[in-house]
Order: structure tokens, then C-alpha cells, then sequence
């Protein structure tokens, strides 16, 4: 049991990914960092049980998501629970499912947190997560997440929160530095074979594209027939498993999505050969370029189509 919950830990890659960089923190990320990450569960009472929860779609927000999961572990005795962002499909009939880490009473409690009075900002997601941690530190817990539910009773404390209080018998709090991290979620990475493009040639290309919503293109580019210059034109459009569409490379125009003019990146200009040096091989020219997307896609890349021209 308690190797099995250290390797949801350390290898769901989702838990992680708040911490590796220091800019793009999105709120959901440093949810799930607050959630495993910072707080490791205790080796010696493993007080949170992963488990699949069963979804049923895929089409509710991520606030919601995480109060479906709380719902339901609720409902099977568990004081609440959080989603791993994970999810697969074993093709054994359930159809897909989400892992979800459900909380035992022995390391955990619940407790409505009065908006006004217990609370400083719940204005966002980020703001209310660590307004709940500064309330559970302050009363000996090691920590806690909200559950996102909120609710008025009409009994004088106005808006109250849900949140999930850790015990200190149950979880740990330490500061984990990033640079022990980034092997725990490598980048993606696709490669292509040589192109070929009348007289030019691109070969060891390849897209990397980090958790954070960064990355690189890169590639070797050279031309055999021409001492006017030639340039590699290419993009890409970013697939899922199933072949929908994610998102292109480089993005489109915003105020024309349609009008592909321009819409590629532009390599170096080549020579047959290096200027005002004959009978040597071809050029070699160094076509790199940075990029960003949105990070949400990350665990969705799938494939990639490229378009080129030179």
C-alpha cells in the first residue's frame, strides 16, 4: 500500500508541475502541487487511498471536476477527495475513468471556513487555496486545500468554504526544490525524417514541448541547386490521439485565423555552399525556433502534421 500510493506520487507527472518553473504558475497547477507535491504523504499512515473514480465526460470546467470528485468521495465515507488529472481507458467495459485521491478521517478533516472572518481573499482559485492553508497552519494542521464548494446556511456566518485540513499523523510538509523535479516529467518530444522540397532538404527536426507551455523546433536545413538563397517555409498542427485538432505552429493571425499568409516560420536563407568557397559540400544551416502554447494541451499531444515548402 504504501509503495503503491509513493509511486502515484512521484510518477503522475500532473502533481509536479507547479513547481519546476518559477513564471506560469496557473492556479490549477499549484492546486495539485499543494495537493501531493508539497504535502507528501505520511510513509507511516498512508491516510490518502488512490483510487479511479469514474467519469462520465469530459466536459466540465476544472472547478467543478474537482467538486464531482469531492462529491463522490463523500458519498463512499472518505471525508473528501481531489482529482489527479489523470485518466486513461483499461477497455475493460468501465469506459474512462480519472484517478482520484480520497481522503481517510485517521489524517484528515473537514470544515466549513467562513468567508468573512476565517478567510482573507477568495477572489480566485489561487487566492483561496492558500487563504485555507494560512487558516490550517494557524490551527495546527499542516496544511489544507479548499474543496471549492461554498454554501450560505442563513445562520449569521454568511458564506462558508469547504476545505480539507491534513493532520500532521497523516501528511508531511516539505519544500522540494525544482531542479530535483524535471526528470519526474520530461518533455514531448517528436521527431521527423528527412524532407525533401525541390532542391532543399530538412533533416533532424523536431518539436520538444515542455509542461509549461513552452518549447522548440529544431532542425538542420541545407540546398543543393541554387546561389541565390533559398528558405524552408514550415508548420504544424498539433494533434490529440484521435486526430482533433489541439493547436498550430506558429498560432494563426488573431484578427484573421483563416488567412494562412505568413502563417509558417521562416528558416535561415541557404547557399549550395558556403559564399565564395567552391567545390565543398552543401550548407548546413541551423533552422531553431522558441515557441509557447497553452499548457492545458499538454497531456493531450498526441501527434503532428507538418506543412512546408522552400
Amino acid at each position: 500500500m504504501i509503495e503503491a500510493i509513493w509511486q502515484e506520487i512521484r510518477y503522475k507527472g500532473a502533481y509536479v508541475r507547479a513547481y519546476l518553473r518559477d513564471i506560469k504558475l496557473t492556479p490549477m497547477l499549484i492546486y495539485r502541487a499543494a495537493l501531493i507535491s508539497i504535502m507528501l504523504l505520511s510513509a507511516l499512515i498512508p491516510t490518502a487511498h488512490p483510487q479511479t473514480a469514474q467519469a462520465a465526460g469530459q466536459g466540465w470546467s476544472r472547478d467543478l471536476f474537482i467538486r464531482l470528485i469531492g462529491r463522490y468521495a463523500q458519498r463512499h465515507g472518505y471525508v473528501g477527495g481531489a482529482p489527479t488529472f489523470e485518466t486513461t481507458n483499461y477497455l475493460d467495459g468501465s469506459g474512462p475513468v480519472w484517478g482520484a485521491l480520497l481522503f481517510k478521517p485517521q489524517g484528515t478533516d473537514f470544515r466549513d471556513l467562513r468567508q468573512f472572518g476565517d478567510l482573507e481573499d477568495v477572489s480566485n482559485p489561487d487566492a483561496l487555496t492558500r487563504s485555507v492553508g494560512h487558516w490550517a497552519s494557524r490551527h495546527g494542521y499542516v496544511g489544507g486545500v479548499p474543496t471549492f464548494e461554498s454554501v450560505d446556511y442563513r445562520d449569521g456566518r454568511g458564506p462558508v468554504w469547504g476545505a480539507l485540513l491534513f493532520k500532521p499523523q497523516g501528511t508531511d510538509f516539505q519544500d522540494v526544490p525544482a531542479n530535483t523535479l524535471r526528470d519526474l516529467d520530461p518533455p514531448i518530444q517528436q521527431t521527423w525524417n528527412t524532407m525533401a522540397r525541390g532542391d532543399c532538404e530538412m533533416y533532424n527536426a523536431m518539436l520538444t514541448f515542455h509542461y509549461d507551455g513552452t518549447g522548440w523546433f529544431t532542425s538542420r536545413t541545407t540546398t543543393y541547386s541554387t546561389h541565390s538563397g533559398d528558405v524552408w517555409h514550415i508548420r504544424y498542427e498539433i494533434k490529440d490521439q484521435d486526430g482533433n485538432d489541439l493547436f498550430k505552429l506558429p498560432a494563426p493571425p488573431q484578427n484573421n485565423p483563416f488567412n494562412l499568409d505568413g502563417w509558417h516560420w521562416d528558416g535561415p536563407r541557404m547557399d549550395e555552399h558556403p559564399a565564395d568557397i567552391e567545390n565543398t559540400l552543401p550548407g548546413d544551416y541551423a533552422f531553431e525556433v522558441p515557441f509557447s502554447y497553452d499548457p492545458a494541451f499538454f497531456n493531450r499531444i498526441s501527434k503532428s502534421t507538418a506543412y512546408s515548402s522552400c
